[in-house]
């Protein structure tokens, strides 16, 4: 998965990009507050990004499935955090919500069709509700790997039975692919065991 950290300077230049791809320098600037050399920079950086894919054409994130999909990292004030969470439930772009340590104190996943809702969302609707000090916005650009849920593994604390006798596998264990799905057994034997019984 790579994320692009946009702020409201990248999404205000983007929105104006998808309205019109022929917007002037000066238009950009205008639209985002910002200076015509911030603005000229702020464009090469997300053209090297992959962000903007040219100048005269639309911005593609998600060409596929024209579904963009961000994380939100949120940090609220305190001791709002937990009344800013449950405003964010009834927001039904929002798809994921989870409460974190360090810099930011929410990130949330939320899908939009485009980048005006988008920048909607979280120029209008986040950034305004009671409690929230500043939300940025990460696009997904690609997805890299996705597992639903923990990998399973012995020795990574999960408590796995054997395939075979039921016992809990411990640390040294065996682990075989059969028809594209993981078994576990305790031991060789267990495995050898397994395979016979699967045969008759």
């Amino acid at each position: 998965m790579i994320l692009t950290h946009l702020d409201r300077v990248d999404l205000k230049i983007l929105s104006l990009l998808r309205e019109d791809s022929r917007a002037s320098l000066k238009e950009f600037a205008l639209a985002a507050n910002i200076s015509i050399p911030t603005a000229r920079s702020r464009i090469i950086r997300l053209k090297d990004l992959g962000v903007i894919k040219n100048l005269t054409a639309s911005v593609e994130l998600q060409p596929i499935t024209n579904i963009i999909t961000s994380f939100i990292s949120i940090k609220a004030r305190l001791p709002n955090i937990k009344a800013v969470v449950e405003q964010l439930r009834d927001i039904d772009e929002v798809s994921e919500v989870y409460l974190t340590t360090g810099q930011y104190d929410i990130i949330l996943k939320l899908h939009v069709p485009d980048m005006q809702t988008l920048d909607r969302l979280v120029t209008l609707q986040l950034s305004s509700l009671e409690g929230v000090e500043t939300a940025e916005s990460s696009f997904i650009i690609e997805t890299v790997k996705d597992i639903a849920g923990p990998v399973l593994r012995p020795n990574l604390g999960f408590k796995i039975e054997c395939d075979n006798c039921g016992e809990i596998v411990a640390e040294t264990y065996v682990m075989k692919i059969i028809d594209d799905r993981e078994y576990y057994f305790c031991r060789e034997p267990c495995f050898l065991a397994f395979t016979r019984k699967s045969k008759t």
